[in-house]
């Protein structure tokens, strides 16, 4: 057996996002530092965590507090790009402090794309603080 080495790039985990798990097994892992952060802030209690509080939760027609049970925003942007959830996108939204204005309150789409965009930005920049 051989030594197996990888290189990850921002670009390489947006586009596998589903399939994180695969994309960092490896003897070796090179990566750029957006890529470094989202891997270190990975959780696989909130992994676990994000569809249970959405079946606990689904046939409510309000939102509970236990998204302030979460903690991993890698773990947020694999939901919001796979199987979306009010949980992490609330986390995130309060995380981040991302404005949302009337006019977005509610409407689950804008929402996301937002979350999304702002755990992107918050990982392209925290490296450099």
């Amino acid at each position: 057996m051989g030594f197996h080495k990888r290189t990850i790039h921002k670009k390489d985990i947006l586009e596998n996002i589903g399939r994180t798990d695969v994309l960092f097994k490896a003897d070796a892992l090179i990566m750029d530092q957006w890529s470094t952060m989202f891997k270190k802030h990975l959780n696989e209690k909130d992994r676990k965590l994000i569809p249970e509080i959405y079946e606990k939760n689904k046939l409510l027609s309000y939102h509970t507090d236990d998204y302030k049970q979460l903690s991993s925003l890698s773990e947020c942007l694999i939901s919001l790009m796979t199987e979306p959830r009010w949980a992490p996108l609330i986390y995130t939204l309060e995380r981040l402090k991302i404005t949302v204005t009337d006019d977005e309150r509610g409407r689950f789409p804008i929402l996301k794309e937002k979350a999304i965009e702002g755990i992107i930005d918050y990982y392209d920049n925290i490296w450099r603080e």
